[in-house]
């Protein structure tokens, strides 16, 4: 039998030609994968993990007067399960208010470990008014209006989380 001349040739731009195939498949298959991970508000140390009854959030530190100060304000979206979380210490009755917010937010107010308060669909305001939880608090975390309510979360569910 005889070879047609260039036949051994095109063999190797086969296999290289599958390979390169191969490899972009992989690497598109892998950018989706990323893509599915949780976004996170910022990056570094200012983001941790905090669990609430088995769920995860990702949530920003605001720890500075001036972080707390600002908050969310101005941000048009967040992650869905994403948000902010403020410390205080020592505890207090930690106000807060909707100036300059864009998307309403649910409120879950912390102490010793325990959810103690929540405060659900929390609208923007015109004219922003402070509110304050019944009692004191350690921390104040804020997230996507309707989270509360799709994660069940109700005052007594354990919080978990290290700064």
């Amino acid at each position: 039998m005889h070879k047609k001349p260039g036949t051994i040739f095109f063999q190797p731009i086969i296999i290289i030609s599958i390979a390169v195939i191969v490899a972009a498949i992989a690497l598109i298959i892998f950018s989706y994968q990323k893509s599915r991970e949780p976004i996170f508000i910022s990056t570094g140390d200012n983001v941790f993990s905090v669990s609430i009854n088995g769920t995860s959030l990702f949530l920003e530190k605001a720890i500075t007067s001036d972080e707390q100060a600002k908050g969310l304000s101005g941000r048009t979206s967040l992650p869905p399960d994403g948000g902010m979380f403020f410390p205080f210490d020592p505890p207090k009755r930690a106000g807060f208010w909707m100036k300059d917010m864009v998307i309403p937010l649910d409120f879950i107010y912390v102490y010793k470990g325990d959810v103690v308060e929540v405060k659900e669909d929390v609208q923007p305001a015109l004219v922003p008014l402070p509110f304050f939880p019944e009692t004191n608090v350690d921390a104040v975390i804020e997230v996507n209006a309707g989270w509360v309510k799709t994660h069940n979360i109700k005052v007594g569910d354990k919080v978990g989380y290290q700064i």
